[in-house]
């Protein structure tokens, strides 16, 4: 439920998202009560964050009961509208009409997925549904050595040998809107922090130098970590090699003209 109020919820916050479920666990609430609870949300930054967290737990605790006995895709329907799906959507896009309709396709696409196996399976619960996909996911995983790609929140956890960030420029790791905002900006540093140590052997941190915009710059966190050997190419970008450490200060980077 945190991991969900924390990707959906513009403002919430890993922090944030934490204060809320602590200060459920100290009244005796669970996860979705908590998030439901007026004395919770004072965890969280904002009224707006408060609001959406609010109205996504109260549209899950309403449709709960449906799960196990209502048509799966109408179902699921209400509920991507009760939680503001569509919002979420557009502002993943970052405005760009064609990754926004990307993203409506494979919502359309999963809904689809959900009524061919509700004709296959006429009497089955969504319950049964999920279970199935669950099983699919497992069974067609790829096997061996391959490329895994994943958000930064989804490698929590793992480990590779060689990890690739992209998109390791200013205004987009950190997010602008965290910029001038230190508990924001805090919860990015450690966003990235948990991205460069998934790295074993090898880190890639690739960013680009110009855009239709004009020209850009890397992160400012590039300052903040400690590589044994930080290489620049104009095809890959900026990589390391060896171990990743935080420093305990920042220094400017110097980088390459662009051209």
């Amino acid at each position: 439920m945190g991991l969900l109020v924390e990707e959906l919820v513009e403002g919430a916050g890993a922090a944030g998202v934490s204060k809320v479920l602590e200060e459920g666990k100290a009244r005796g609430l669970g996860p979705l009560e908590a998030f439901c609870d007026p004395a919770c949300l004072k965890g969280l930054r904002t009224e707006q964050a408060r609001q959406d967290a609010r109205r996504l737990a109260s549209a899950l605790r309403r449709h709960a009961p449906y799960v196990h006995t209502d048509p799966p895709r109408e179902v699921l329907e209400e509920l991507l509208e009760g939680i503001g799906f569509a919002a979420f959507l557009a502002r993943e896009a970052d405005g760009s009409a064609e990754a926004l309709l990307s993203r409506e396709r494979n919502v359309e696409a999963l809904l689809e997925q959900v009524q061919r196996w509700r004709e296959k399976n006429p009497d089955a619960p969504l319950g049964d549904l999920l279970s199935a996909l669950s099983l699919e996911a497992v069974e067609s995983a790829p096997e061996g050595r391959g490329v895994q790609l994943m958000t930064v929140h989804a490698s929590k956890g793992m480990e590779f040998s060689v990890v690739f960030l992209f998109g390791f420029n200013q205004g987009v790791f950190p997010l602008r809107k965290a910029q001038g905002d230190l508990e924001a900006l805090e919860e990015e540093r450690r966003l990235f922090y948990v991205a460069v140590t998934r790295a074993k052997e090898q880190l890639f941190l690739s960013c680009s130098l110009k855009s239709p915009k004009g020209a850009q710059s890397p992160s400012p966190f590039l300052a903040e970590v400690q590589l044994e050997q930080l290489d620049y190419d104009p095809a890959l970008g900026f990589h390391g090699r060896g171990a990743v450490e935080p420093v305990g200060h920042s220094h400017s980077l110097e980088q390459p003209p662009v051209k």
